[in-house]
Parts: structure tokens; C-alpha cells; sequence
């Protein structure tokens, strides 16, 4: 028996598609027999595709943390850290170089440090101020350093 299966593909509404049938129509459009040359065929191929790396990338939470503008300083401050034992310098890794957990809050910063901040103030502002605390700390070291 033979059956020819015909497919009508409606590129303007992909957006409304489940992803099943997403997926499906990328692998018709992949098994389609057009010639390499038939542009509509590569087309149609291609917005199938995006429509479902865009979808990838909604549903993926972006890395925030990575790269941030403090790295190279304190990364400069671990250095010195190691070089200077005897100066007190107080490395905010708690906060700065751990990646998010994975409910996607941030670690908890040194429970002494923490303890320290205002009682009146909530978890959030403690963390703050931990992060404002340390950094003082650290541009006073950075100071005297060069004097």
C-alpha cells in the first residue's frame, strides 16, 4: 500500500502551536523531499526552527550572575589576600562568587556579618548592608595599601 501524506503548515501561527506538534513539523520540514534549491522549502525549515529556540530561550532563566563588574576587584582582593596574610582583609564570597541556589536566591552571607546589621531590618536589607559593609572594609585595606 501507498499513501501520500500532504502537510499544510501555516508559518504565521507557529506561535500558537503546542510544542508537540511543534516538534513535529520541524521533523516534516527536515524530511521534506524539496530540492536544496527550493527556497520556501529552507524557509519554512528556518521559522520552524526559531519559533523553537524561541520558546528555548523564554522558558530558560538567563545566567545574571556570572559576569559582573565587581569580579576583577575582588578577584585583585583574593590575590592580595593570599600575598598579605597579615592585613584584614574580609572576602564577601558568601554573596559575590557563589552561583544562585536553586530555587534561585542568593547565598547567605557570613552569619556574623549578618548578625551585625540592624535588627529592625528585614533578610533583603541585612544582605545589603553585609554587601556595603564588606566593600568598606575592603576599600579602607585598598586605601592603606596605597599610602
Amino acid at each position: 500500500m501507498k499513501t501520500v501524506v500532504t502537510f499544510e503548515i501555516d508559518a504565521d501561527n507557529l506561535g500558537n502551536l503546542t510544542d508537540s506538534y511543534l516538534a513535529q513539523l520541524w521533523h516534516i520540514a527536515q524530511a521534506n523531499p524539496a530540492p536544496m534549491e527550493d527556497a520556501s522549502a529552507g524557509k519554512l525549515a528556518e521559522y520552524i526552527g526559531r519559533e523553537i529556540v524561541r520558546r528555548f530561550l523564554a522558558n530558560t532563566p538567563p545566567d545574571l550572575w556570572s559576569h559582573q563588574g565587581h569580579h576583577a576587584y575582588w578577584a585583585k582582593l583574593s590575590e592580595l589576600k593570599q600575598q598579605r596574610p597579615d592585613l584584614q582583609i574580609q572576602m564577601p564570597g558568601a554573596i559575590n562568587h557563589q552561583p544562585p541556589q536553586e530555587d534561585g536566591s542568593r547565598p547567605v552571607p557570613d552569619p556574623a556579618l549578618m548578625a551585625m546589621a540592624p535588627a529592625e531590618y528585614t533578610e533583603w536589607e541585612k544582605r545589603v548592608w553585609c554587601r556595603g559593609h564588606q566593600a568598606a572594609v575592603n576599600l579602607y585595606v585598598e586605601r592603606e595599601l596605597r599610602a
